[in-house]
């Protein structure tokens, strides 16, 4: 990430898929930046069980317990759960694409992305691809740093009233 100066904070669904490519390699990738975004609290992560579970099963094919449990401890620790979900009417070719659409969908008053690395399993505007975040964040920054304090502001009094019965962080309410 070149610019650590962002003060764009957005809130994601990340796909198992981004979560598995960011583990991948050495090189530096979009994947790789959504989750020092994370790291540094421009990207808020939001989850249910149903990813978590979701993640610690497809992350343990690949990699150790240790690791596996430090990257979804990274999500759980700078992110919320999502404890009211709305049941999707959409079709799914694969259903374990659904927890990530309805949290996203169930989110929607906070203009939260589902960042995927396969937008074409979910319906059309519903998703942000890994490397179309990152271009919206710059883009958007530009905008926000005109009026930067009223921003951080907005944010502010956003997360202190999010509900804290459906937004709960780091395993504990308000």
């Amino acid at each position: 990430m070149e610019d650590r100066d962002f003060i764009i904070i957005a809130f994601a669904v990340i796909d198992t898929n981004v979560v598995v490519s960011s583990m991948l390699g050495n090189k530096r990738s979009a994947t790789k930046d959504i989750f020092e975004y994370i790291e540094h609290g421009n990207i808020i992560p939001l989850y249910d069980k149903r990813i978590l579970d979701e993640y610690e099963e497809v992350l343990s094919r690949f990699f150790t317990e240790d690791i596996t449990s430090d990257k979804i401890s990274d999500i759980v620790n700078h992110g919320y759960l999502v404890t009211d979900i709305e049941e999707t009417r959409e079709y799914f070719a694969e259903k374990t694409d659904i927890p990530f659409f309805e949290v996203k969908e169930s989110s929607k008053e906070l203009d939260s992305y589902l960042i995927t690395g396969n937008p074409k399993h979910y319906p059309e505007n519903s998703t942000r691809t890994a490397a179309f975040v990152i271009d919206v964040m710059k883009y958007l920054n530009g905008f926000v740093l005109k009026d930067k304090e009223k921003y951080l502001e907005d944010i502010k009094e956003l997360i202190n009233n999010l509900d804290c019965k459906k937004y709960v962080k780091r395993g504990r309410t308000f």
